[in-house]
């Protein structure tokens, strides 16, 4: 398949009736193939030196008795214009699939063009350098959009805001190593290309920006577009009746049935995860139950809900962490450890708003950013869904489509440890040698997310995603 030699063709307009069907052809000289079926108020054309539109008539079978001459507009690019760099060629015709179907094996039956497989056009644009692996995915992530934020993201994404980040990125580490290994060559004459101080700055600015990267690369769970928004929480701290009062109050307008949690006051009923997509200001999350933590249980089908909980938080582009107003304040040595943003969230407040309750506590908790609900009656519920909105609204511009982050975040998780290995190094002192190893493979990490450094085994997985004609 990645034979760059050989011409290829596909419809690469979708399935079905349309107006307008579109057959696209790459590949060295492709317009000599077409210009045998394509003329001109009847006359052959020469090929154009620059990119051109041609209007003319695609005849097709011409040496039979019987030929078949439809309105064909011809769109033209020549080597090195294009999207795949090669010479290309769009023929755009009436959208009858039986036309777009005869058309596909005319021009296969002279042998010179062979049907393109699952991704090849896009393939070939990254293997000539005109995208990166982040932009290739990104046209995955057009054709799978499921809404308007998500396709947004998937065009910012192929225009290469993601990819020119991670250059910049693995430029900066560069420099930095570079500097480092100057030093090496002239370690006798004790001169330092770069001080400690100076390295630690900007591997501390490296790691954090990859701990955003990290964040925007949260993994979707199997795919889907969707940011997850986490509940979590220790054992009976109220998280399932909220995540059933939300799913009540915003799941209705777009045709989901809402799953139900059972709610019982004995802790460790929730032994496994509920999700649930909910519609919130327009726009679409997914609602995720997780089991609650159980001190003092050691039981496998705890410690296993536990890790399912553990995994799910680290997924999360928002942590609900869930507390009853009855256990006072919030304990930052059980903060959930994710990649996500967390809102604090007091549960089971059923007192209006200053009055204190049974403990002696008041609705201050709001005070400290937390949002104080009630799931019985309501309360804050409009208030945490705003909190929600805008808390996913403050990274948008930070948004990654499903397969790239489903990809990469193995890669930046090994790149920031390794960042962080070199500055624990740096700051007691060892030898440049051993930072310079970790930088190295930092920058190989960081590499593997846009294709500079990559395998066939890897690309045959991206692209095998595509349909035909992409």
């Amino acid at each position: 398949m990645n034979n760059p030699d050989e011409r290829i063709i596909a419809t690469a307009s979708a399935p079905g009736m349309s107006e307008r069907g579109i057959v696209r052809l790459s590949g060295p000289d492709v317009f000599h193939v077409v210009g045998r079926f394509f003329r001109v108020r009847g006359v052959e054309v020469n090929k154009p030196e620059r990119p051109a539109i041609l209007l003319g008539t695609l005849t097709l079978w011409p040496e039979e008795a019987v030929s078949l001459a439809v309105p064909c507009r011809l769109y033209f690019w020549p080597a090195g214009r294009g999207f795949t760099g090669q010479e290309a060629v769009e023929l755009h015709l009436p959208g009858t699939p039986a036309l777009l179907d005869a058309t596909l094996a005319a021009l296969v039956a002279t042998g010179e063009v062979r049907m393109a497989g699952p991704g090849e056009f896009t393939l070939r644009a990254f293997l000539a350098g005109r995208i990166d692996l982040t932009q290739a995915e990104a046209v995955l992530g057009v054709i799978d959009a499921v809404d308007t934020r998500t396709l947004e993201a998937a065009c910012e994404q192929l225009a290469g805001r993601l990819a020119s980040e991670l250059v910049r990125l693995r430029e900066r580490l560069f420099d930095s190593l570079c500097l480092l290994e100057a030093g090496f060559d002239f370690a006798e004459e004790e001169i330092d290309f770069i001080t400690n101080a100076e390295l630690t700055r900007q591997l501390e600015s490296a790691r954090e920006q990859v701990d955003a990267l990290c964040r925007r690369a949260v993994d979707r769970d199997g795919g889907t577009a969707l940011p997850q928004i986490v509940l979590f929480g220790q054992a009976n701290s109220g998280k399932s009746t909220l995540w059933n009062a939300l799913c009540g109050r915003f799941t209705p307008g777009f045709g989901d049935t809402a799953v139900t949690a059972l709610v019982s006051s004995e802790p460790g009923t929730t032994r496994d995860y509920l999700e649930q997509p909910i519609e919130l200001a327009g726009r679409r999350f997914l609602l995720v139950d997780t089991a609650g933590r159980e001190e003092e249980s050691t039981s496998p089908v705890s410690v296993t809900a536990w890790s399912k909980t553990s995994e799910r938080v680290r997924q999360a582009g928002v942590v609900l962490w869930c507390q009853a107003r009855s256990a006072g304040p919030f304990n930052e040595s059980e903060r959930p450890q994710t990649n996500g943003v967390i809102l604090p969230v007091v549960t089971k407040c059923d007192l209006p708003c200053g009055v204190e309750d049974s403990c002696g506590r008041s609705n201050a908790a709001s005070d400290s950013g937390a949002v104080v609900t009630s799931a019985k009656c309501g309360l804050g519920l409009d208030t945490l869904s705003a909190r929600i909105v805008a808390l996913a609204s403050s990274d948008e511009s930070c948004e990654v489509v499903a397969t790239t982050a489903h990809r990469c975040r193995e890669a930046l998780v090994t790149a920031r440890a390794d960042l962080t290995r070199a500055l624990t190094l740096a700051a007691r002192g060892d030898d440049d040698v051993l930072i310079a190893a970790e930088l190295r493979h930092a920058i190989d990490q960081i590499g593997l997310i846009t294709g500079q450094v990559c395998t066939e085994d890897l690309l045959d997985r991206i692209f095998s995603r595509f349909c035909i004609g992409k």
